[in-house]
């Protein structure tokens, strides 16, 4: 896995906020609106390819993990909408009039609604694994099996210490990779390293936050903003993920006018991780021709 240098950023909001965001390189930029937890560990492939010619920027959403201080203090999550409104505010502090926005999960949903909050400041959109709306509970994209994870997500609310233990000692076992390939979250092609340092980076979450987090995507649709999507969009994803539904890229695809399409087969949630020298040649591919 090679290593990546940071330069570490905070981007003033109103009031007396910040957000923390972190940078490498310079050229034009693009910004990564990062899934659930994992933060810039699931972009380091596209990142690591990248830099040297564009200025890559990314953030972990506010409100998932408990205070860097120390105290016990409850996090306050935050909505996707808000997620959206910070990352207008790392525009600004980065003095960027246009951005590249590459998103995958959860970032899919925050991509989205960045565009309905600023579509000026949008250049082109690459979605990764996700959809308008998360593609399981009520969700028209959701199989029998997503129908049932609301169930699941609420009752892990009712033992959220047994919910903490479990989700650290299940990021943490060395048989973790193992499930994660069985289940469809990664496929055959990801580095065993880089998923530890992601399902690490996940296992440290707040539980309570990441439960919010799960309801607010569930109950966010931003299937409306679709239609007024004016820019150049690659939608990408794997017809083996457990949480993406093939028919929730598609609902992108056939959304938004002159939208291109990348079905990566055996791919699962992690396409990025596990499809990474295909994803990125994809990706240099629409830059390239778009002109940015």
């Amino acid at each position: 896995m090679r290593h990546l240098t940071f330069e570490a950023h905070a981007a003033p909001l109103a009031g007396d906020d910040a957000v923390a965001y972190r940078a490498v390189s310079s050229g034009p930029p693009v910004l990564f609106c990062c899934g659930l937890g994992t933060g810039v560990v699931g972009f380091h492939p596209q990142i690591a390819h990248l830099q040297g010619r564009y200025r890559c920027l990314a953030w972990e959403y506010r409100g998932l993990r408990a205070p860097s201080d120390g105290s016990h203090a409850p996090s306050v999550v935050r909505s996707i909408a808000q997620h959206a409104a910070d990352a207008v505010g790392i525009m600004d502090n980065e003095h960027a009039p246009r951005v590249a926005l590459v998103a995958w999960s959860l970032g899919v949903q925050v991509a989205l609604e960045i565009f309905r909050l600023a579509p000026q400041r949008v250049a082109l959109l690459v979605l990764v694994s996700g959809g308008a709306q998360a593609a399981w509970g009520s969700s028209p994209d959701a199989g029998f099996i997503r129908r049932l994870y609301p169930r699941i997500f609420s009752g892990l609310e009712h033992a959220p210490a047994l919910a903490t233990r479990a989700l650290r000692a299940g990021a943490r076992s060395p048989e973790a990779f193992t499930w994660a390939r069985r289940v469809g979250l990664v496929g055959p092609g990801l580095d065993a390293d880089l998923f530890a340092e992601a399902a690490r980076s996940f296992s440290d979450l707040e539980i309570n936050a990441l439960l919010a987090t799960l309801h607010a995507m569930e109950q966010h649709d931003a299937s409306d903003v679709l239609a007024e999507i004016d820019v150049p969009t690659l939608v990408i994803g794997g017809d083996r993920d457990p949480f993406t539904s093939r028919s929730a890229l598609e609902r992108l695809v056939n959304g938004i006018r002159g939208a291109e399409y990348l079905l990566l087969p055996g791919a699962g949630h992690f396409a990025l991780l596990d499809h990474a020298q295909h994803v990125n040649l994809r990706i240099d591919k629409l830059l390239s021709e778009r002109g940015y």
